[in-house]
C-alpha cells in the first residue's frame, strides 16, 4: 500500500497539513497516518474514508484511479479494488471517468454479517444514492435505520454519518453512487 501512503502524504503536503492537523480533522491517530504514509499499515475502508474527508478528497483520489477524458471502456480486470483487511468487504471503483466530475460509482461486497463502521460525514452539499443488487443491507444515516433488499434503492445527503451492514449470511452487493458536483468545498 505504499502508493496508497504517498498519496496521503502527498496530499497532506499539498495542503499544508501537519499529521497532528490530519489527525484532529479525522480523528485517526497521527502514528496510523504515519504507518500509512510509510505503507506500513493497511488502513480499513472506515478509517480510510476518514482520511479522505479530513484530505477534502475521494478514497478514489488517494487510490490513484485516474480521471481520463474521452471515450473509455474500463473490463473488469481494470477496476481498481480495496479489499479491507479485517472484514473482508470489497470496494470497486467503476467510474474512473466521472471522478473528473465530482461522480463517484462504487460496487461493494460485504460478506455476510458484516459492517462497514461509521463513514466520516462528507462535506455539505454531497449526496449518495446506493442500489441493493443483490442480500439483505441495513443503512444508518445519522440516526435513521433503513431495511433495503435487492433493487431498493436510497438517496441521502452525506453530511451525517453513515454506515452499511449485511442483515444476511450471504454476500451482500450494492452500488454506491457519491455525486460531488454540487459540494462545498472544505464545507
Amino acid at each position: 500500500m505504499k502508493n496508497l501512503g504517498d498519496a496521503v502524504k502527498r496530499r497532506r503536503n499539498e495542503l499544508e497539513l501537519s499529521l497532528s492537523d490530519v489527525a484532529a480533522r479525522s480523528g485517526v491517530s497521527a502514528a496510523m497516518l504515519s504507518e500509512v504514509e510509510r505503507g506500513q499499515k493497511s488502513p480499513t475502508i472506515r478509517v480510510l474514508s476518514h482520511i479522505a474527508e479530513a484530505l477534502t478528497c475521494s478514497i478514489s483520489d488517494l487510490l490513484g484511479e485516474n480521471r481520463m477524458s474521452g471515450p473509455r471502456l474500463a473490463r473488469a480486470k481494470s477496476h481498481k479494488r480495496f479489499i479491507d483487511p479485517e472484514s473482508g468487504i470489497e470496494r470497486v471503483s467503476l467510474s474512473d471517468e466521472l471522478l473528473a466530475r465530482g461522480i463517484e460509482v462504487l460496487l461493494y461486497r460485504l460478506p455476510g454479517g458484516e459492517d462497514t463502521g461509521p463513514f466520516a460525514p462528507h462535506r455539505s452539499g454531497v449526496q449518495e444514492h446506493l442500489t441493493v443488487l443483490r442480500g439483505a443491507l441495513e443503512i444508518h444515516v445519522g440516526s435513521d435505520v433503513f431495511q433495503l433488499r435487492a433493487e431498493d434503492s436510497i438517496s441521502y445527503a452525506a453530511n451525517a454519518s453513515h454506515r452499511y451492514r449485511n442483515v444476511g449470511k450471504s454476500v451482500a452487493e450494492m452500488i454506491l453512487v457519491i455525486d460531488s458536483t454540487i459540494a462545498r468545498p472544505g464545507g
